[in-house]
């Protein structure tokens, strides 16, 4: 089987042997659950942050910014997705051990961990702005 290659536009080969399922049916998460996940993290502080974000910015400039923002989302996923191609790897830390080794490994973790960390951070400020006056009104 040929290996996958890259295109000029960026994606990998439509006649590139890419694995359509994993060697190991070790997977602890379906599709289902990484889509709804997926929705869940983006919709969860996203949807409460974009009106904050429009009225410090303006209409232009947030709307510069969430262009810019998916378009480095579809590069970075394409990316993702090739390396696991080539890789025939499942998870961010796997593709990362087979292209990196264990250092890349270890930084992915760390990577998520911060990640996780700052999503939580920044949803509990903004629940903690919106819910505020909310509770102000009624707690003296």
């Amino acid at each position: 089987s040929k290996s996958p290659t890259v295109t000029k536009s960026g994606g990998v080969e439509k006649n590139a042997s890419v694995p359509s399922t994993p060697k190991n049916n070790n997977r602890t998460n379906s599709v289902n659950q990484a889509t709804v996940n997926l929705m869940n993290g983006i919709l969860g502080t996203g949807a409460l942050g974009l009106p904050y974000c429009f009225k410090l910015t303006g209409v232009f400039l947030t709307t510069t910014l969430i262009v810019v923002s998916a378009c480095a989302t579809i590069y970075t996923t394409q990316c993702l997705l090739f390396a696991s191609a080539v890789t025939d790897a499942w998870s961010y830390e796997e593709v990362a051990f087979r292209t990196l080794g264990n250092r890349g490994k270890m930084l992915v973790r760390i990577c998520v961990v911060a990640l996780l960390m700052g999503c939580s951070v920044a949803y509990v400020n903004i629940v903690s702005d919106i819910f505020s006056v909310a509770v102000g009104t009624i707690v003296p």
